[in-house]
């Protein structure tokens, strides 16, 4: 895979490793599974709901951020790590690390400073995971084998055969 489509696929990786973390994590409690997803939507619409309540228009501005900010935070890293010409562990690691890093950023200084009602609302906790399985998947992208997954994609487009035919 070309650096080209790696970095973005890292991103939408991250993104989604992300957003299935704090789905899930919020859906195992009280919160509900769409908690998390409305108050990352109010970042940018002040008119989404900061409840537990499912809502179309919110899930979709709130996934949209977190796909375009996965994407934008992996990219400084995947510039270094290729720069440098990490390892593959150290490139998984690092990028752990460094999604981390973000993290502490985003959560203490940038989201309070743009939406405090959406930032205080969000599990501190539960946003630092998110960010550790974001940059394992991110980095897990970053130096998978050219090709890894061609065997699958051939398979998935070839005619299914049938039975004693």
């Amino acid at each position: 895979m070309r650096y080209s489509v790696r970095v973005p696929a890292a991103g939408v990786a991250a993104a989604a490793g992300f957003a299935c973390w704090v789905i899930g994590s919020y859906g195992m409690n009280r919160h509900g599974p769409w908690h998390p997803v409305n108050l990352i939507a109010h970042l940018a619409w002040r008119g989404a709901p900061t409840g537990s309540g499912f809502s179309a228009p919110a899930t979709a501005v709130g996934l949209a951020i977190v796909l375009a900010a996965g994407i934008v935070m992996i990219v400084p890293f995947a510039a270094l790590a290729y720069g440098a010409g990490l390892p593959a562990p150290a490139t998984v690691l690092g990028a752990a690390v460094y999604t981390n890093a973000a993290w502490i950023i985003g959560d203490y200084i940038v989201w309070p400073k743009l939406d405090s009602v959406g930032a205080h609302g969000f599990s501190p906790g539960v946003a630092w995971l998110g960010h550790i399985v974001a940059g394992v998947a991110a980095g897990v992208v970053l130096v998978a084998r050219p090709g890894l997954l061609r065997p699958a994609v051939r398979r998935l487009g070839s005619a299914p055969t049938r039975p004693g035919g």
